[in-house]
Formats: C-alpha cells, sequence, structure tokens
C-alpha cells in the first residue's frame, strides 16, 4: 500500500535525522541524561498553571547547574561551545518531533488508520 509506504519512508528519515544528529554531537551519558531532563521540563509553559511553569523553570536551572559542576569537575574552563552544541541538539530533537506530530495529522487527514483496518 502507497500510505504505508509513505509512513514508512517519512518514519526512517525522522529517526536518521536523530541518529545523525546524536552522532555528530555525540553527548556522554551525563550529558544524554540532563538533555533527557531538560526535554522533560521543556518550556512550553505556555499552557501550564504558574505553580508548575515555576517548577519546571526550577527543575530546568538545576539541571543546568549539575551541567556546570560536572564540566568544571572534569577541569573543562570553556564548556559554552558544547553547552550550545546539547541545547541545539535538544531544540533539533524538539522540532524533529514537531515534524513527526505533524505527519500523524496529515495520516489522519488521509484516514490511514482507518484504512488499515
Amino acid at each position: 500500500n502507497a500510505l504505508f509506504r509513505e509512513f514508512r519512508k517519512n518514519m526512517k528519515r525522522t529517526i536518521n535525522m536523530s541518529k545523525g544528529q546524536f552522532l555528530t554531537v555525540k553527548p556522554s551519558v551525563d550529558e544524554f541524561i540532563a538533555l533527557f531532563g531538560l526535554s522533560i521540563w521543556n518550556d512550553y509553559t505556555s499552557s501550564l498553571s504558574p505553580e508548575l511553569s515555576e517548577i519546571a523553570s526550577k527543575n530546568r536551572t538545576m539541571i543546568m547547574e549539575e551541567l556546570h559542576k560536572l564540566y568544571k569537575g572534569k577541569k573543562v574552563s570553556d564548556y559554552a561551545a558544547r553547552l550550545g552544541e546539547l541545547l541545539c541538539l535538544l531544540t533539533n530533537e524538539e522540532r524533529i518531533l514537531d515534524l513527526t506530530h505533524e505527519d500523524i495529522e496529515l495520516y489522519r487527514t488521509m484516514n490511514i488508520f482507518n484504512e488499515a483496518y
């Protein structure tokens, strides 16, 4: 079915884009955990209550402070560029997720999910 081929093609594209970006940046385990935490406590806070928005902001600040301690402990004096790479990776991954959501909505509009059964 052409619809399923398109779906697979787009999923492979998404996975390859994500893998490629991670292979380029090569985050350490600690950096990956920090990225994971930052993605959970993202700053899409417009729909959050003020209390939850404040919690998200505090958690992001704590994660960034831990990253600073990590680099300081490793005696990395100029790590601003590395933080920039990590934050760009996070932003790119969020954009890839947005594209995936757009693809799914397109498939829903095309009635792919109902035609499959």
